[in-house]
């Protein structure tokens, strides 16, 4: 089958970037014609997660998000024009069967291109539960979520045969059709190497932007340090917040403790040289990097929130807290630093529960949904 995914960016670390390419990647493998679709400019030479099938056809709008403006601004209808355009232009050279839209991408020319037999699925990456409780900047912020949701689940309805959501639990946030949900979780996007639990280091893979919370991880480990001064929260990423976090950091006298190693492309291999995965974020759509924490026989201490709850199953593998809440943090933290018996157990149990998200396994129902909706 012919198969287009639609996305805002490849050249960047996110969990839904990630997901996109190891997706691609199996299908081509499996035979199918894959094509990917990229609102901004693509450069395979940039800094990516990780490497395109040299059979996949990559197209882009050679756009920037950051140059939009306001919605409903001149210079956001004339990108939104744009798009639509190209995008038009796109599915009528491709011919695709299947046109999937990761992380929201291309919704608009969705609403505004006849596709004739062509199959269309949103993929939603996010929690539909966040737009309970998330701290807002302002009304606008609030505002353009609560529109942004209506739009996506409500105006382009008609268009989309099949949403996709990551979690059991955000079946009962859907604000649409229940009939045309189906839920299928990421798949681990690494081969992991399983770590001896004997490194005193407690790492966390985040993108550093506000709604990560990563000061509660710093604040945890000021806690964590007055303890255990020997142990290190190593955090990376990159994003917005890093100049604060490093203030904070200082203001902490946290030097020696919190480090951030900025991007990788060797995520699984420094995974394997830590001990406790951390992640103190309350909006995750699935969190990938914590699943995948767990292949790599880590026991995981992690903020309470649909994508996170998902991952644990009947055996313990590690321990969730309240949001904001660095006190629980640190004492999960602390409890699993001084039983290193504790920590083992729970790190095989996270190995044995990641299989449930192993790749072959999520590209069958991928591949059995895209079958599925070409069949009707």
């Amino acid at each position: 089958m012919k198969i287009v995914y639609t996305i805002g960016n490849l050249n960047i670390l996110g969990g839904i970037e990630k997901a996109t390419i190891v997706k691609a990647n199996e299908l081509v493998k499996r035979g199918h014609k894959v094509s990917i679709i990229v609102r901004d400019e693509y450069s395979p030479n940039k800094f990516t997660t990780s490497s395109l099938h040299p059979d996949i056809e990559v197209l882009s709008y050679k756009q920037s998000s950051q140059t939009f403006g306001f919605p409903l601004s001149p210079s956001w209808l004339k990108h939104k024009w744009q798009q639509i355009k190209k995008f038009k232009k796109f599915i009528s050279l491709l011919q695709p069967d299947i046109i999937v839209s990761c992380g929201n991408a291309d919704l608009l020319p969705l609403l505004f291109t006849r596709f004739g037999k062509t199959k269309v699925i949103v993929e939603t990456h996010h929690s539909l539960i966040e737009i309970k409780g998330i701290t807002y900047w302002g009304l606008f912020s609030w505002l353009n979520i609560v529109l942004a949701y209506f739009f996506i689940y409500r105006i382009i309805s008609p268009k989309v045969d099949c949403y996709t959501l990551l979690t059991q639990e955000d079946v009962d946030y859907f604000p649409g059709n229940k009939k045309k949900v189906k839920v299928i979780p990421n798949p681990i996007t690494i081969i992991p190497i399983a770590s001896n639990l004997t490194h005193k280091i407690i790492i966390s893979a985040e993108r550093l932007f506000w709604h990560k919370h990563l000061p509660t991880s710093i604040r945890a480990m000021r806690i964590v340090a007055d303890k255990h001064s020997d142990w290190e929260l190593h955090i990376y990423g990159s994003g917005p917040e890093e100049n604060n976090l490093r203030t904070l950091i200082g203001e902490l006298h946290l030097e020696n403790n919190v480090i951030l190693k900025g991007l990788t492309t060797q995520i699984t291999e420094v995974m394997s040289q830590a001990s406790i995965f951390a992640k103190a974020s309350p909006i995750e759509g699935f969190s990938l990097a914590t699943c995948e924490a767990m292949a790599c026989g880590l026991p995981v201490v992690v903020c309470t929130n649909a994508g996170t709850r998902s991952l644990f199953g009947k055996e313990k593998i590690g321990y969730l807290f309240e949001n904001d809440d660095y006190e629980e943090m640190a004492a999960h933290l602390c409890r699993l630093i001084e039983d290193e018996d504790l920590r083992r157990t729970l790190g095989n149990n996270a190995a044995r529960r990641s299989q449930v998200f192993n790749l072959q396994h999520i590209i069958d129902l991928n591949e059995n949904l895209y079958t599925e909706l070409i069949s009707r």
